[in-house]
């Protein structure tokens, strides 16, 4: 089995456990327990990712316009604007490092807004915003899904 085939087999699995937990139906609640902000009792995948602790794991050897987008993606959970990849990749090409993109979107005022704690694997290095040193330790959930060991 070739690596693209592995992906292909990793997205599709996600894809369909993303579809079955989406359409899950919630556990029967009395009225006077439902949570006003969310009176379905569901939780979304996006309000998952904004409330648990998350570990993204990042390949180091995507393309740099390849790279900012992924990193937009995982961090921010969006696709980067042009005027955002051209700044990166202007950065990318006078040396600046991913770890140090990484690092400059963990700092950023829109990470801080979504009040998302994450930290980033890049190969070998764990990456979290200096201002929130706590991150690098606590347990979190790991995206894409991994065994562990």
């Amino acid at each position: 089995m070739s690596a693209g085939d592995t992906e292909t087999g990793r997205r599709d699995t996600l894809l369909e456990l993303a579809r079955r937990l989406g359409t899950a139906t919630p556990p029967h609640r009395d009225a006077d327990h439902r949570d006003p902000l969310r009176p379905s009792g569901r939780l979304s995948f996006a309000e998952f990712l904004l409330q648990w602790p998350c570990e993204v794991e990042l390949p180091t050897d995507l393309p740099d316009r390849a790279f900012i987008d992924a990193a937009y993606h995982v961090i921010l959970l969006r696709a980067p604007e042009d005027a955002e990849t051209a700044r990166y990749l202007r950065l990318r090409a006078g040396g600046a490092s991913q770890a140090g993109i990484i690092e400059d979107l963990l700092a950023s005022g829109e990470l801080r807004a979504l009040e998302r704690p994450v930290r980033v694997r890049l190969g070998d290095a764990v990456i979290a915003d200096p201002a929130q040193p706590e991150i690098r330790d606590m347990p979190a959930v790991p995206w894409p899904w991994r065994p562990a060991g």
